[in-house]
Formats: structure tokens, sequence, C-alpha cells
């Protein structure tokens, strides 16, 4: 009987411990998900890009969420969260737009899957087992390389783009299609240019093209060649082309094809399309008084529209085409934020994550005056005590002591403890930063910083308008790992809004967020300024609606303060300048750091001086007419945020500056440095490794040539200037050599580089041009990459 009830127990046993151990099928192998990304598996470190998702349920009806992890740097991370509906025995495909991987973390990306399917709400936790390919093995594009796609029914039509002489590093290309296009531009952040040859925009989806357009906005370049269609097949691109197609006709003069090179085409004539110059297009090139080539600027980016089809013969077999097209893309001049933001080599958030989540993560409430709280201690233990001890002896009380003094202690220690904690108790707090360049449109873009302190432990959701913030969470002692990355943080893009949520904050404790923002229809300064005899006279409404506390204007290394403006009202400017002109503001290149202890009224300080360096840094990449520009600082909430079910109290910073132009009579002297004058240096042969190393003027080049061109500002660019000297100081080297062009001989001649300083006197109209001169550089060694680019001073005379 015994032995029976021991039989019952062990089998009693082992039919539990069956069933505990038995797993779901569902969860196991009822959905399987493979995983392709970037394009052909390209993408570009830091930059955002599309993930392709293949979703198979071989299973019974799933509702949920799938989140996939990112990471654009060693230091920021989270995951994206998509909502999912897969009926039994169905087959999804999905495309989700991702702010970045770094190659600093690349190798874990074949290691640990980077798609997560939960059941239900991501936040409940309750994760499926999937099978498939949830890995992958990308290809990484450097940062330098410039990534062409191309939109073409035969992409190799433009086969020659293969093997463009790069005129900014080297180029690669991508052909692209339907399936490859996300609906949200974020996917579309590894390419700096698009190049449609005669394919239809209608064939994509609205969102598509949608995306195209915002991507354009952000800094993008479409190249658009012409098309039997017509404008309708640019479908929501059609207003914003900057020539219309009304009726063909054939180009005999073929002369604009051989600006840059030696050997005519072998061919005698092309099949052109006609028509108007459309509001705000300029044209880049004319033959005959046909417009052959023109541009319009939309937002940051533009649209470059040619009169011929890119990809029909003879024109794409001609052998020199390729080299056409190089110099085609050169004269784009994208201010692509994610590209310009590129620094001594490091990505957007390697460099910003320091420049502004730091001190952006100083909270008032933090900061406590240690004199204060020493002075609070030398009171108890040497006025308190004593004075208590002389008390209770002339009472006789001398017994109460034992609980009155550890009472007063715990009064004062409260004391203590409310007074620098009833800010952090009573709700969480948020601080915002920005620094942004107005277009003059009524546009805001530019940089953007969010840092939380929490109350409580929890969720916190930041909630932000649709499209207006790009970026990831920032984790600032992080160790690099995606997975540690990941988990801090969901991005969800929602119908009307973007969330970010960040995960399980301890009490008292910051979250960050870094990246770009980009606000329609935000305002405007209405410049109206002149400046004769070193006087600068006029007034600045504030159309914007944010009352600033300072407005200033900046012009080379000056500023020039102007007082305060609120909303809808005019400043009247009367000031005494140092020079006879304005300059595009000069930025300073060194940033220095602050001390551990800082307190309440210097962290405005601290953040102001960092908003003006990011916004140096900004107009020194993005002012592209060297025009000086009036800035204001405000308090006032730029970007609406705000915290999901949670009052938050908020701190905002912003700077906003815009470039304007300057009317009035400038004449008198004057001398350019080399700080005055824009630069940009484009590739003939070989490669930029890295731009704006070391002191700003060095530059990491491959062997090769390369060409260079020194842009004087644009109000000293008139009829009146007379270039009277240009001196040229070179650092001497045997494997460089420097050229000066000479624009009457169309040639470029050699540059003594034995001479540290070499000066040009009268006449020298020929080596300039409208304002603008060009130096060649030819790179022989092939040991060091470091070259010194030519420092230039030019005087002049601006005549009356």
């Amino acid at each position: 009987m015994k032995q029976s009830k021991k039989t019952i127990f062990v089998l009693a046993i082992i039919f539990l411990f069956s069933i505990f151990s038995i797993k779901p099928v569902f969860a196991k192998e009822a959905i399987q998900i493979d995983v392709d990304a970037g394009l052909n598996g390209n993408i570009k470190s830091g930059r955002g890009f599309p993930i392709f998702l293949t979703i198979k349920n071989n299973g019974e009806d799933f509702s949920g969420s799938l989140l996939v992890n990112f990471a654009p740097s060693y230091n920021a991370g989270g995951m994206k969260a998509i909502h999912v509906e897969l009926p039994a025995g169905t087959t999804k495909k999905y495309t989700v737009a991702l702010p970045g991987l770094s190659e600093d973390i690349g190798y874990e990306l074949t290691r640990n899957p980077i798609v997560h399917l939960y059941k239900g709400d991501w936040r409940e936790d309750n994760e499926v087992k999937v099978s498939g390919k949830r890995t992958f093995s990308p290809k990484f594009i450097q940062q330098d390389e410039k990534s062409v796609g191309i939109l073409s029914e035969n992409p190799d039509r433009l086969k020659e783009l293969k093997s463009i002489p790069a005129t900014a590093g080297n180029v690669e290309v991508y052909p692209l299609s339907k399936k490859l296009i996300p609906t949200d531009s974020l996917g579309l952040d590894l390419l700096d240019y698009i190049i449609v040859d005669e394919y239809a925009l209608t064939q994509l989806d609205e969102k598509q093209q949608k995306s195209i357009h915002d991507w354009i906005e952000a800094g993008g370049v479409l190249i658009a060649g012409a098309t039997p269609e017509g404008l309708d097949s640019f479908g929501l691109l059609k207003a914003n082309m900057p020539m219309s197609i009304k009726s063909e006709r054939v180009l005999t003069n073929l002369s604009f094809l051989t600006e840059n090179n030696e050997e005519k085409p072998d061919f005698t004539q092309l099949p052109i399309f006609i028509g108007n110059i459309n509001e705000k297009a300029i044209v880049m090139t004319e033959v005959e008084s046909t417009p052959v080539i023109a541009r319009k600027q939309i937002g940051k980016g533009e649209i470059i529209q040619t009169a011929f089809s890119l990809g029909d013969e003879p024109l794409s077999s001609w052998k020199n085409y390729h080299t056409w097209l190089g110099s085609l893309l050169s004269q784009s001049d994208s201010s692509y934020i994610p590209s310009i933001m590129q620094n001594n080599g490091r990505g957007f958030y390697d460099n910003f994550s320091y420049e502004l989540v730091d001190i952006n993560e100083l909270f008032e409430s933090s900061q406590f005056s240690l004199g204060v709280i020493l002075s609070i201690l030398a009171g108890y233990f040497i006025i308190i005590v004593p004075l208590l001890y002389i008390i209770l002896r002339r009472m006789d009380r001398r017994e109460h002591a034992w609980w009155l003094i550890p009472v007063i202690s715990i009064v004062f220690s409260l004391g203590i403890f409310l007074t620098g904690a009833k800010d952090r108790i009573a709700s969480p707090q948020i601080n915002q930063m920005a620094s942004l360049e107005a277009d003059g449109n009524g546009g805001l873009s530019g940089i953007y910083g969010a840092s939380l302190m929490s109350n409580t432990s929890g969720d916190y959701t930041f909630i932000y308008p649709k499209g207006e913030f790009n970026g990831s969470p920032i984790e600032r002692n992080g160790v690099g790992s995606i997975e540690s990355l990941s988990r801090q943080a969901v991005i969800e893009n929602k119908l009307k809004t973007d969330q970010i949520t960040f995960n399980k904050v301890e009490y008292w404790s910051t979250r960050s967020l870094l990246g770009y923002t980009q606000i329609e229809k935000a305002g405007q300064f209405q410049v109206q300024l002149s400046i004769n005899n070193q006087k600068i006279t006029g007034k600045i409404k504030n159309q914007f609606p944010y009352d600033f506390d300072e407005v200033y204007i900046w012009s080379g290394y000056r500023t020039y303060k102007l007082g305060e403006l609120s909303k809808g009202q005019t400043l009247t400017v009367n000031e005494k300048m140092l020079d006879s002109y304005l300059l595009a503001p000069i930025h300073n290149g060194n940033l220095s750091g602050y001390p551990s202890n800082v307190t309440t009224d210097e962290i405005f300080r601290l953040k102001k001086d960092r908003l003006e360096w990011i916004a140096g840094f900004l107009s020194d990449r993005m002012n592209k007419e060297s025009l000086p520009v009036v800035y204001g600082i405000t308090k006032s909430p730029v970007i609406e945020a705000e915290l999901e079910k949670k009052e938050a109290k908020m701190r905002n910073l912003s700077l906003i500056y815009q470039p304007f132009e300057i009317t009035g009579i400038i004449n008198g002297p004057f001398t350019l440095n080399q700080n005055s004058i824009r630069t940009k240096t484009s590739v003939i042969r070989g490669n930029i490794y890295e731009e704006n190393v070391g002191r700003g003027n060095e530059i990491m080049l491959e062997d090769g040539e390369y060409e260079i061109n020194y842009y004087l500002p644009k109000q000293l660019i008139s009829d009146r200037t007379e270039i009277q000297q240009l001196s040229l100081q070179i650092e001497p080297s045997n494997f460089v050599d420097y050229q000066l062009y000479d624009f009457t001989a169309k040639k470029y001649i050699p540059i003594d580089e034995k001479n540290k300083v070499t000066v040009f006197d009268k006449p020298i109209d020929r080596y300039y041009r409208n304002g603008t001169f060009k130096i060649k550089i030819l790179k022989l060694g092939q040991d060091d990459p470091h070259v010194f680019l030519p420092n230039l001073t030019v005087k002049g005379e601006v005549r009356p």
C-alpha cells in the first residue's frame, strides 16, 4: 500500500512538472520576422535610415507592438515602436524609419536581435518569442561620402554617376524604387542627393512623396531632369519645381557642357523642354537667353531642374558626362543639418551631447549655496546648542537636553532638506534649450535639447507636435551597448504627435533628449537696417510669438546689444560701429568648460554662452551668403513639449538668429582676413577625409587634386569695390603644391611655396571674379594626410 502511494506521488510530481515546463507553440514558432535594412544593406553611421520587416503569422490572430533598437552614437539610443495587426495566416511588410546606428556598436548587430515583439501594449512587457532573421550585417558608408539615390525606370541610364570625380569626397550611388522609399523623411536621412530621371513621382504613395518633400526642406538636394510627361509627373513637388515645361526644341549651342572640359561633346544637338522660370527660382545656366538649368530653394534644401533628360542618349554615353555630373553636384550647396553637424570626424550626437546636454542637465533646484549651508551649520553648533544649554541651565532644566537637542537637530535637518527639495518634490522639471536659424519666411530649424528631472519613480512621456523633433534619448554615462541604450526610452509616432517615453525612471533622476527641430510658420524678424558713416540705423520688428529678453546684431567677432524686444513690437536701432561694413558671425571654435560648483546665477550665463557657440557653429555652415545676423534670447517655449498626465515645471532658453541684408552706402577701405572669408573645398581627384581640423585651417586629404573657392562677404561685392591687394599665407611643404586661378588667362599659376607669404598687388582683377578667388591644391605625399589651407588677407576699398 505504501509503495502504491509513493508511486502515485511520484507520477503526480512528474505530471505537474510536465505541465509547467510545456511552452506555448505560439510563443516560440507562430510568428516569423525577417529584417532587411538600409539601401541594399548600406547605412551611414549616425544617420537615419529605413528598416524593412517581413512578418509572417502562422498562428492565430495577433495584435501587439513591434519595437526596433537604434543607437546613432555610443551614448544615444532607444527603441522605435509601431503597432502591428497580424490576422491568422497572413504575411505583412512594414517599413520603420530609425534615427540611426553607430559604427561603434556595429559588431553587436550580427549577434543580438534588434527587433522585439510584444503582445498588446509594449508597456505590459509581454514579449513574444519569434523565429526568423532578426540580426543583420550593415555596410557602413563613410561620414564624408556623398550618398546619391537614383529614381529611374532604368538606373543604368545614369551609370556614369559611379565614376564621378567627387566634388566633396567620394560618391556612393544607390538605385531607389517604390518599396525603398519610406513614408517618414527620417528614413532618407542617409542620402545627400536624389536624382530623378524620367520617373513619375506620382507612382509613389502620397506619404512617400511627402517624405521626399520633407527631406528636401531639411536640406536635401533633389536634381530632376526634364520629362515628356511634364510637371504633373512630379506629384506633390509640382508647385516647387523651378521651371515649367511648355514646349520642346533642339539646342545646338552646347558650350555649357564644356565649361570644365577641354574636349567638346561628340554630338551637336540636345533636345530640351522650355518654359517659364517659376517664382523664387534662380537660373543657374542659360544658353542664348534660354534657361537650361535652374534651382529653387525649399526650406534648407533645394531642387535643381534641367531642361533636358539626364539619362537620354547621346548625353548619357558622352565620355565626359561623369565630369559634368560631378560639376552639377558641386554647384548645389546643401545645408542638410545631419551632414553639416559633423565636426572633427565625429557625428552629431558625439559632439553635441557634450556641448548641449551637459549644461542642460544643470537644474536650479540642484544648485545649493555652500556658504548658506555652512552658515546654518555654524549657527547650529555655535549659537543654538550653547544658547540652549544656557537657557536650560538658568531654568534648571538641563535634564531635558537629551530630547531637545535631537528634536532641534531633526527640525534643522528637515528645514535644510525642504529648502533644497521643495521644487524636486512638487513636480517634475524640464529644461529646454535650442539654437535655431530663422529662414526669413517663417521657418525655424536647428538644434534642440531637453532634460528631465523626475520627482517620483515611474515612466515619463514627452509629447511633441508631429514632425517638429527628430532626435534620440541620450545616456551620458552609457557603456556604448545597444542593449543598454535601447532600454532607456521608446519613440512612438502617433497620428498628430510624436512621443518619447523614458521607462522606469528613478526618484530625482535626470533623462535627456537631443536632436534637430524644424518648425514651420514660427515667425521672423523684419529687419530694415542701413549703414552710413560707420553707423547702423533702422528698425527691427519682432514677428515671432515670443518675447526676447535680449536682441543683438552679430558681425564678425563683435556683437552690438540692442535691448529687449517683445512680440509684435519694433526696436529702433541707432548704433555706432567699429567697422564700415558688417560680416557674417565668426565662430569661436574654442568652447570652455564650466566649474563643478555652479551657482544659480551662473547657469543662465553658461547656457547663453553655449547657445551662442552653437549658433556660431550653425551660421558658419548654413550662412551661405556670409551675411551678418540679428539674434535674440528668449525664455518663451519655442518648442511646445509637454509631459503626458503630468504637470512639469518648464525652464526654456532659446537663441534664434536670422541672417539679413543691409542697405545703405558702404564706402571706404577694408581689410578681410581668413575668418571673414567663407571657403568651400571641392574634389577634382582624390578624397577629403576630414575638414576643420586643429586650428580650423587644416584639412585631411588623400593624394589628389582639390579646388578651394574663397567667397567675399556679399555686401562687398559690387561695381564700386576695388580689390587692391591679395596676401596668401601658406605652410611650406614638400608634398603640397599651391596654384592661384587666373580668370583672364583661364588657367592656374603656381605659387612659390618657399615664400610663406605671397603678395599680389595691383592689378589683381585677373584673380578675382564675382567675389571669388580660386586656389588649387596638388597633394603628392603619401604618408601624412594633413594639409594646411592657404590663409587669405584681402585689402580693398569701396568707392563712393
